[in-house]
């Protein structure tokens, strides 16, 4: 059995003019590609051309991300990116990410303490997919942190079963340092409109 945990603890410090709204649109017709790199559990954008190539074609398939090395990422046209979310696991003791498409209301199933998810082309607390934790967990707080790219936009959530303080510094590192972008960069101007041409720009990919 699992159930829904009730208490949530929201990190949720950003003014409503960080999240500049953004346009959805599913009209893609074509597949895309896009080049990253894995540094240490943090995507970043690379021009160099990818060692290793996924296919991204399947809602609900699963693709380790090792780390070091570029990867070219290429999305299947029939994606729909207005009803899909991107999410992202950290495997245990490792530097890869797991990286799954998932229906944008697929629950986040939280499984043990410091257990962190994050999901992209979310840009708003009202998109928020359901949480779910496994029976016989110890009680911890459950953090939702905002993310956001260089400019202050938010892309997507972090979602994780514990706090700082009860001990999951390591894992919360990445998510907070995205978190500043937020705070920091609040009275940036809202992204051009050539940027709602970039599918990379829904999914919260790095350009």
């Amino acid at each position: 059995m699992i159930h829904k945990f009730l208490f949530f603890f929201i990190i949720f410090s950003v003014l409503i003019s960080c999240q500049s709204s953004r346009q959805t649109r599913s009209d893609y017709s074509e597949e895309f590609k896009t080049n990253i790199i894995n540094n240490q559990g943090v995507l970043e954008a690379t021009s160099l051309q990818g060692r290793y190539e996924y296919y991204i074609d399947e809602i609900g398939k699963s693709y380790s991300l090792p780390n070091g090395v570029p990867i070219t990422l290429t999305f299947a046209s029939y994606l729909d990116l207005v009803n899909i979310s991107l999410e992202f696991y950290y495997e245990e003791g490792s530097d890869n990410i797991v990286l799954t498409v998932v229906p944008k209301d697929e629950p986040v199933v939280l499984k043990k303490k410091c257990d962190k998810f994050v999901r992209t082309n979310l840009f708003d607390l009202k998109q928020l997919p359901p949480i779910i934790l496994l029976n016989n967990l110890s009680p911890e707080q459950i953090v939702i942190t905002p993310l956001c790219d260089a400019v202050g936009v938010v892309f997507g959530y972090e979602f994780r079963y514990g706090t700082v303080e009860s001990g999951c510094k390591a894992e919360a590192k990445e998510g907070l340092a995205s978190f500043r972008k937020c705070k920091e960069n609040v009275n940036v101007q809202k992204r051009r409109k050539t940027d709602l041409n970039d599918p990379r720009y829904y999914l919260g990919l790095p350009r």
